[in-house]
């Protein structure tokens, strides 16, 4: 599936996206390790635009980050993994009953047959952080598993976007390495990291 950068950039999968959690590990004399979880995570994606041989490629990111800079949020195309394009999508997947920040398994209900596969970025209505099913899930109703928990609560019968999802990004400070052929950009390779 191709995704858009601006609107007019097309980016395909495979591509870098990195889960990023707060940890603290330390490491005793006797080489036994413990990791503690800070309850913190973060997407970091990392993008090449295919089809870049466009003289209007460059400015059109000088413009870009000069509206951004690395200070404002904007929402790009999530990239799916791969294999998770297998999915079935019911008329309005929603969340039944209302849920807490912290929760990890959420109540979904659908007016008709779903199939939402592990490993598909969510977001839910209202909701700017990307969540990743743990679990395949299908049928017309059932417990959602995802990950990280969430970080707001989410009301009943708001909606759970599994297709077309954005994630809200900003601009990585190494955010640009390109590639140019005669004087025109041939790929330009971009970060960004979720805005949490």
């Amino acid at each position: 599936m191709a995704y858009k950068f601006l609107d007019k950039y097309p980016y395909l999968t495979p591509l870098s996206v990195t889960s990023t959690e707060s940890r603290v590990i330390s490491e005793s004399i006797n080489l036994k390790r413990k990791s503690i979880r800070k309850n913190a995570q973060r997407f970091d994606f990392t993008i090449t635009l295919t089809d870049a041989a466009n003289a209007n490629l460059h400015s059109d990111l000088m413009g870009h980050w000069f509206t951004y800079g690395m200070e404002t949020p904007f929402y790009i195309d999530v990239p799916q993994p791969l294999f998770t394009d297998d999915l079935t999508i019911g008329s309005g997947i929603a969340v039944s009953g209302a849920h807490l920040a912290g929760d990890d398994t959420i109540n979904i209900v659908s007016g008709g047959y779903f199939k939402i596969p592990a490993g598909r970025f969510i977001t839910f209505n209202g909701h700017s952080k990307l969540y990743v099913v743990k679990e395949t899930l299908e049928g017309y109703n059932g417990i959602l598993k995802i990950g990280p928990a969430l970080v707001a609560p989410v009301s009943s019968g708001a909606t759970v976007f599994i297709n077309d999802v954005q994630a809200y990004v900003l601009n990585e400070a190494d955010n640009s390495v390109f590639s140019y052929e005669s004087g025109i950009i041939q790929s330009a390779t971009l970060k960004f990291i979720e805005n949490v």
